[in-house]
């Protein structure tokens, strides 16, 4: 049986998650299970969409981050009792569609709306080639306007310095485009070396031989990770034009302190480089030299508005 595992994190934006949600009830068009993780938002989240699922005469079950076998229950809700992370978050999620059976998983963000057979779409794909590892939709903006981190080649070292905030700012938008973005090929499946961890779907087999994802990144550099993991399997990953989303860019990080971000941020990147690029220390400062800068920047920025806040 073809059943999906949609696997969805939630971090107090309950409202984008009752949109996601709703989309999926609305254009799916296979067997699917929902689970909704919670990461601790302590806004009485899974509350809310409970409400909002039972009033549309969905089933759904509140559950503890323990994985269960809950195959019956169209929305299983489950309430993580730390924020640990994106990673972890995802691989509850993960462990919940191992336990149920399921052959596939799709990870999204909760700011996505899924399109009519774009499921069936990357199923579709999934099903006529063994070596798929990941499959990626095409992604537009609410406005139309396609979103280009769906379709990217894999980091070169002199990228973390020109993908820097500095570096963004001293070389014009269309130098990244031929770099680092691929033109999608609109008629048929293409390769592409990353792309965006806002939908990702994964045959189950595929996230068990590679242990999921990994949780000593808190936030950021999963897709980069998830790409070092399925090149070394001989794995490929494709987005597949057929399956569209739209993905509406609200932000969840818009409910985490800046400074935070930024030093996960810088943490994931070190990591990233120094595990799965095989980098030493010295080359891995050497190379976040700009993402260094733009951090200290922005630390010296907030003092300033601080003291010039404190003064008025």
């Amino acid at each position: 049986m073809d059943r999906v595992a949609i696997v969805i994190l939630n971090y107090k934006t309950y409202l984008l998650t009752i949109n996601c949600i709703y989309s999926i009830l609305q254009k799916c068009t296979v067997d699917f299970q929902i689970f909704v993780i919670d990461n601790n938002s302590g806004n009485e989240s899974l509350e809310k969409i409970q409400k909002w699922v039972t009033a549309q005469g969905v089933q759904s079950v509140l559950a503890s981050s323990r994985a269960l076998e809950l195959y019956s229950q169209k929305i299983v809700l489950i309430q993580n009792e730390n924020n640990d992370g994106y990673s972890k978050g995802n691989n509850i999620g993960i462990s919940f569609a191992s336990i149920n059976k399921h052959k596939y998983v799709l990870i999204l963000n909760n700011d996505i709306e899924i399109k009519n057979n774009s499921i069936s779409q990357l199923i579709s794909y999934a099903k006529s080639n063994t070596r798929i590892g990941c499959l990626s939709p095409l992604l537009y903006r609410s406005n139309g306007e396609f979103e280009k981190n769906c379709a990217r080649r894999r980091l070169k070292w002199y990228d973390f310095s020109l993908l820097s905030g500095i570096g963004m700012k001293l070389l014009p938008f269309s130098f990244f485009r031929k770099h680092h973005f691929i033109n999608p090929i609109k008629t048929k499946p293409f390769p592409a070396e990353m792309i965006s961890g806002s939908a990702m779907f994964f045959p189950i087999k595929v996230l068990q031989e590679i242990d999921g994802f990994d949780e000593n990144v808190f936030l950021y550099y999963e897709e980069a990770i998830l790409c070092e993991k399925l090149l070394k399997k001989g794995l490929c990953t494709y987005v597949v034009p057929q399956s569209v989303m739209i993905h509406n860019h609200a932000q969840t990080t818009s409910q985490v302190n800046s400074r935070f971000i930024l030093k996960t941020s810088l943490n994931s990147q070190f990591y990233y480089l120094r595990k799965y690029r095989n980098m030493s220390a010295i080359c891995c400062y050497f190379i976040m030299s700009a993402n260094y800068l733009t951090y200290f920047l922005f630390i010296i920025k907030t003092i300033i508005n601080k003291i010039k806040n404190g003064k008025h």
